[in-house]
């Protein structure tokens, strides 16, 4: 994800991303989020949902995996937790109908040569392009 995405979310979500700030010992968020710039709206409506519901939950890991977001948190509060991860899970099944670059939800497939990317058609054919 380009940095000033990244910029926004931790700024906007201090608490919730604070771990970007500690060494690769501590935590993965240190790498910041590894995915695609299309699915900053996702995160930006889940980094919502969860600091409303659990304002101390940290996030420890942002990334795509196997075509989708995969979305890592630490401890919750407890009365708080299926509502949390119900939300994780809405935001990673909703990665997988929308395209990783640039988050169109038009004709987007994980179908494709090589490793399992959730993309649009054009992204697709674009990717497929520098790969060559």
């Amino acid at each position: 994800m380009k940095d000033e995405l990244e910029n926004k979310l931790v700024k906007e979500f201090p608490n919730l991303y604070k771990q970007t700030s500690l060494s690769p010992q501590e935590t993965c968020m240190c790498w910041g989020f590894c995915c695609g710039d299309g699915w900053e709206k996702i995160i930006y409506n889940l980094s919502k949902k969860i600091t409303e519901l659990d304002p101390n939950v940290e996030a420890v890991q942002v990334k795509e995996k196997f075509g989708g977001l995969r979305f890592y948190i630490g401890p919750v509060i407890q009365d708080k937790a299926d509502e949390v991860y119900d939300a994780i899970s809405e935001a990673e099944s909703e990665s997988f109908k929308t395209c990783e670059y640039c988050g169109t939800k038009e004709n987007v497939t994980t179908k494709g040569p090589g490793w399992i990317k959730t993309l649009c058609n054009d992204c697709r054919k674009e990717r497929s392009k520098k790969i060559e």
